[in-house]
């Protein structure tokens, strides 16, 4: 069924995310749906299949987001309304995203990370779905940078040993804090990229689909996940520059001792030979 028509049926469309232009090609019985630039170029492409094509609950990943639709109403049995709920439903991981419930005109809209359902008329579907797909796409994007985070928090920590007394043993981390810096500086450009996408909704998009973007960054609270996650990147920026600064400090001030000591050294081995030539001369004489 091809998405530009409006479905009278319950249909699955799983949406991928591809880096644009990059080594694998979409399906070939897939439909490119929209193309991202921030905060990287990306596109999404679309694969159109009956609702026995859903991925269980606890599979879902970023790259993939499967939206599933049913008509409203008498036109979809109760029993099949509620195994759509049931697929939407967050499952055994008490700590999985609550679902998101809205309601614009008479259409319903689940959603959750990796997976959304529609229940209402086929005729905005294709609206809902193209706002879904941008939400959901640059949702992921800062799902991501949240991961990131959440992942290297330990390190963060272990490493606010280098923003005070370091030693001979602390230069050995350099290496690591060069990264750890580029990494948060790679963060930060991606952050500055995903602001204006994540503020406010496309003008490109639909009415319908902008105003559902709106409401899922409200629902899902986009602005102060960013605020986090600004607030994150800022704290590990300071960090990894005060660790660069005692590094440098440090460096330069053993490498300044060792040229000290090789000079003294180098002058004490002259005052020994003048001594010895002292003693020699006395000799003669």
């Amino acid at each position: 069924m091809p998405l530009l028509t409006a479905p009278t049926q319950a249909i699955h469309v799983q949406v991928i995310f591809h880096p644009d232009g990059g080594a694998e090609a979409p399906p070939a019985d897939s439909v490119l749906l929209a193309r991202f630039v921030n905060p990287q170029a990306f596109i999404a492409v679309a694969k159109v299949g009956p609702p026995s094509g859903l991925p269980p609950i606890g599979t879902q990943t970023i790259d993939r987001f499967d939206v599933l639709f049913i008509p409203a109403g008498s036109a979809t049995p109760f029993e099949q309304q509620k195994e759509a709920e049931a697929w939407m439903a967050k499952g055994d991981d008490a700590l999985a995203e609550p679902t998101i419930e809205l309601l614009l005109r008479s259409d319903r809209i689940l959603w959750r990370p990796g997976r959304a359902l529609v229940q209402g008329a086929g005729d905005r579907f294709g609206e809902l779905l193209a706002g879904l797909v941008d939400f959901a796409f640059h949702e992921g994007e800062l799902r991501k940078l949240e991961q990131e985070l959440d992942r290297d928090w330990p390190i963060y920590e272990a490493d606010i040993r280098l923003t005070h007394s370091v030693g001979d043993a602390e230069l050995q981390s350099r290496g690591h804090v060069d990264m750890m810096t580029h990494a948060s500086t790679r963060r930060r450009m991606i952050f500055a990229r995903l602001e204006r996408p994540l503020e406010k909704a496309s003008i490109t998009l639909p009415g319908a689909a902008r105003r559902l973007v709106s409401e899922l960054m409200v629902q899902a609270e986009v602005l102060e996940r960013m605020k986090s996650v600004d607030d994150r990147i800022e704290v590990y920026e300071d960090l990894y520059e005060l660790a660069n600064d005692r590094l440098c400090e440090y460096l330069y001030f053993s490498t300044e001792l060792r040229i000290e000591r090789w000079i003294f050294i180098v002058l004490f081995a002259e005052l020994i030979l003048t001594l010895w030539e002292v003693i020699l001369q006395m000799q003669d004489t």
